[in-house]
């Protein structure tokens, strides 16, 4: 199976890096929009070749993967040829099955999938719909495979995957605040590094625990890390983000 992806950008490389790095070696064909991207992972990963076009990238796959922005994704896709043999998974995280489907006709299979950038390092959970044996199996080399029920799930989830720089913002203020107060910045860096791969672990390990119980096994009763959390809730910052995921998947929904 020769794998094509209509868009270079970060989810595209993140992806063919994690497949040549878990030791994947089916032919890839790439875009030639982003023309520097697609040349570099051409130039340094085995079986990596730029189309010619993007309807070269449809002649030439069966598979084939369309990661351009939801601002382009009408534009782009209108111009291809899409034949009954294609299988078209769309990694556009705001464009509905239906929306695409009037798009890649009369290709013969449509999925949605949401890889997140450390699938190329092999870590992560992506979201597929509908259900896809071949391409959950693909995405299982990169992390997991989190085959959903419905289209819903997976609007409601891509919100979830919007809060990574939130996530990192939040980081970067304590970065800031212990740089201030005299540590390293490698230091700091490398803890909180660790801080977060343990936090991670410590849910991954134990699925069973749910994180409002997470919250309270982490927080020993007149503790530090009680403190901090109450003085969050006091403040309604807890209750803010619980505003901004619902304003986020407003937008999910809107399109």
């Amino acid at each position: 199976m020769t794998l094509g992806f209509v868009g270079t950008g970060t989810i595209t490389a993140a992806i063919v890096r994690g497949l040549r790095r878990d030791g994947d070696d089916r032919p890839i064909v790439l875009s030639p929009r982003n023309a520097v991207l697609a040349t570099e992972l051409a130039a340094g990963l085995p079986d990596v070749q730029v189309a010619a076009s993007n309807q070269d990238v449809l002649d030439r796959c069966d598979t084939v993967f369309i990661a351009v922005t939801p601002q382009v994704v009408a534009e782009v896709m209108g111009d291809l040829r899409f034949e009954p043999r294609h299988r078209v998974i769309s990694l556009v995280a705001t464009v509905s099955m239906r929306r695409l489907s009037e798009l890649v006709e009369p290709a013969g299979r449509l999925r949605r999938a949401v890889p997140l950038p450390f699938v190329a390092v092999g870590l992560g959970g992506t979201l597929l719909y509908p259900t896809d044996p071949e391409i959950a199996a693909l995405f299982d080399r990169l992390g997991r495979a989190i085959t959903l029920a419905s289209e819903d799930d997976i609007d409601v989830l891509t919100v979830a995957s919007a809060t990574m720089s939130a996530y990192f913002a939040t980081m970067a203020n304590i970065d800031s605040w212990l740089v201030e107060k005299g540590i390293p910045a490698e230091q700091s860096r490398a803890y909180l590094a660790q801080l977060g791969i343990g936090l991670a672990a410590a849910a991954a390990d134990h699925p069973n625990v749910s994180y409002a119980q997470l919250v309270h096994n982490y927080a020993t009763p007149g503790g530090l890390n009680e403190q901090l959390r109450q003085h969050l809730d006091k403040t309604g910052a807890q209750q803010s983000y619980s505003e901004g995921l619902d304003a986020l998947f407003t937008r999910v929904k809107g399109r």
